[in-house]
This record gives C-alpha cells, sequence and structure tokens, in this order.
C-alpha cells in the first residue's frame, strides 16, 4: 500500500547501477529491495537494511545522493554487528552469550581484553596498568561509537571529542608502560624516567640500549614507529598544546553525500597517515584531505595497537594466557572466555 514508485524508474536506476540493463529478474529484485527500504525508512528511521551484497553495498551512497534519496542505513554484516553491539551497550546491555546477561560492564571488557591481549598474564604491576588502558580504551572507542551513530551536531562533536582525547592518552600510556616493563627487564635502569620511551625522539638513547640487549624487540618497535610517532602527534596537542581543531564537516559529491564530526590534521599527521598504509589507506582510517573523523581513526587505531602489544608480550618472554586457560574446559572463566569468543558482536 505505501509503495509508491513505479518500476520503469527502478529499471532506469538499476541501468546505473549495472552499467547495462538487469540480466534477469533476479538482479532487478536487488534494486527493488533498496527501494522497499526507503519506504520502511519513510514510516520510521529505525530501519537498516543488512547485505553482502557487494553492488548494493558498493552503490549505496549513490542511492543515498540520487534516487530514491535520503538516509538508507544500507549495511553489510559486519557492520550491523558493530551496530547492533554499540546499541545494546547505549541501553546497559552487556551480553555474554545469547541467554546471558552482565550485571556490570567491566567483566565484558575484561573478557575483550584477554582475548585481544592473549600474551598478557596477571601479575606485573606495569602490565596490570597496561591491561587496564587497554580495557579502557575499548570503553573510549564504544563511546566514540555511539555519538558517531547519534549523528554529527555540536553535542555529539564535544562529547567524541572528550572520549578521543582520553583514548589517545591511554593508548601513549600504554607505550609508556611496556617502555618502563622494557626498561626494568632488560636491565637498562635508564636514570631519567622521561626518556624511557617508544618515541625514536624522546626514547632515542633508550631505544639504542633496547637495540643492543634485545634486537628482536628493537626491530618490532621498528616496524610499528610510524604508527607510535602518529599517536604521539596527536598526544602533544591533547595534552600538551591547543588540543584539537574540531568542526562539523559535509560532504557532497556526484556519488556519496555525509556529514561527520572530524577534527583537522596538521601537514605531519596527514604524511603520517600515508605512511600508515601497511594497515590501510587514509580513509580506513577515517581521514579524507586535511580532516580526520575519530570512531573510524579509533577503531582502526585500536586494532593495530592490539597487535603491536600482544606480539611485544610474547617478545617479552610472556606465554599464552588464552592457549593455557583453554585447556581448563571446566573452569568457570575458561567457559566465559569461550562464550565470549563466540557470541560477542562488534570489536
Amino acid at each position: 500500500m505505501h509503495f509508491g514508485y513505479g518500476m520503469d524508474d527502478i529499471k532506469t536506476v538499476a541501468k546505473e547501477i549495472y552499467g547495462r540493463d538487469p540480466l534477469d529478474d533476479e538482479e532487478l529484485d536487488r534494486i527493488v529491495l533498496v527501494f522497499v527500504q526507503k519506504v520502511f525508512n519513510e514510516l520510521s528511521r529505525s530501519d537498516v537494511y543488512i547485505t553482502n551484497d557487494k553492488v548494493i553495498l558498493g552503490k549505496r551512497g549513490w542511492f543515498e545522493a540520487h534516487f530514491p534519496g535520503g538516509p538508507l542505513n544500507i549495511v553489510s554484516v559486519d557492520e550491523a554487528s558493530m551496530f547492533i553491539d554499540y546499541y545494546f551497550k547505549k541501553n546497559d546491555y552487556y551480553f555474554l552469550n545469547p541467554h546471558m546477561r552482565l550485571r556490570g560492564a567491566w567483566y565484558w571488557y575484561w573478557l575483550s581484553t584477554r582475548l585481544k591481549l592473549p600474551h598478557y598474564n596477571v601479575g606485573d604491576p606495569m602490565l596490570d596498568a597496561m591491561s587496564y588502558r587497554f580495557s579502557y580504551c575499548l570503553m573510549a572507542l564504544d563511546e566514540i561509537a555511539v555519538q558517531f551513530y547519534e549523528g554529527p551536531n555540536n553535542d555529539t562533536l564535544n562529547r567524541t571529542l572528550y572520549h578521543f582525547d582520553h583514548l589517545i592518552a591511554l593508548a601513549t600510556g600504554i607505550f609508556d608502560n611496556l617502555a618502563m616493563k622494557t626498561d626494568s627487564l632488560l636491565g637498562i635502569n635508564t636514570q631519567n624516567l622521561t626518556r624511557i620511551s617508544l618515541s625514536n625522539i624522546s626514547g632515542a638513547d633508550f631505544l639504542k640500549e633496547v637495540k643492543s640487549k634485545d634486537p628482536k624487540l628493537r626491530e618490532h618497535i621498528s616496524d610499528y614507529m610510524i604508527f607510535i610517532m602518529l599517536i604521539y602527534s596527536f598526544r602533544d596537542l591533547v595534552i600538551h598544546r591547543e588540543d584539537l581543531a574540531k568542526t562539523l564537516f559535509e560532504f557532497r559529491g556526484e556519488d556519496a553525500r555525509w556529514r561527520a564530526n572530524v577534527v583537522k590534521l596538521s601537514e605531519k599527521q596527514v604524511t603520517r597517515l600515508e605512511e600508515c598504509r601497511r594497515w590501510g589507506i587514509p580513509s580506513h582510517w577515517g581521514a579524507f584531505m586535511n580532516f580526520l573523523e575519530p570512531y573510524q581513526f579509533s577503531q582502526a587505531s585500536l586494532k593495530v595497537l592490539m597487535i603491536f602489544v600482544d606480539k611485544y608480550l610474547e617478545l617479552l618472554g610472556q606465554p599464552s594466557f588464552v592457549d593455557g586457560q583453554k585447556i581448563k574446559k571446566e573452569d568457570p572463566f575458561t567457559r566465559d572466555l569461550l562464550d565470549f569468543e563466540k557470541y560477542h558482536l562488534g570489536f
């Protein structure tokens, strides 16, 4: 009753999408579903169209910028998983499995941390501090994500920057924890604590000592130095200088239109993001021209940080806690860990 679109118009759109006339009814029906989604969104803005159709996903910006136009909320299965995860968290729902909701958030984040950093073992004060900071990073990412899905405006912009500043400070704190642990473990015992750093600027002398005592660890740090210095470049602005320049940004292109809360990048940061291509092109990090969308950047950064930290812990001689724990199949924590690994949504 609500569907008022003519089939001739839909066929015209299909020809634009495929670059030719649809080959059969199945191809045409894929385009019809987009118009059905438009009708649902006119009735209620809460609908999400979940698909792994590469053609539809690749042209979702075109559909919104042209015809049928407007927000369509077309997402992949993985994106839908992220969205549903953040929807639950916004409403204080933390599920261990489909049938068990946790009473608080902390245990959920603790399980997430243990699985993301399998070579972290409880008991060392410096590494314990590192793990807590990593858990807080996950919390900050989720808060940033909620603001992202709320949509761009002055309120969400400022709340985003509040949590983004915190995430950057926590990430560099993780680098500092690893450096401090390395200093004591390798017997370097640097007297000036401000020089114990993974930064190749403030920690240049410290890193020379690391190279002489553990070349493999120094090589691992070198492999991620561009990423490390990228994060430090944000920390300098957040903690020591004028903070990040923020604004609302709107893009209107031929194939897409979107609005987002963004921060402005310096020329050096733009260059560093270009150098980080081994982990994804700049748009993967949320970079567009000299602007940065904090949610995408935070998510991409934590994925790289997770890999860097766990390998670092392994090189420090830490065994895999997760591998050892999974042997204890009747242990309650093991069951929770396995449930979380199997059922958790999102990152």
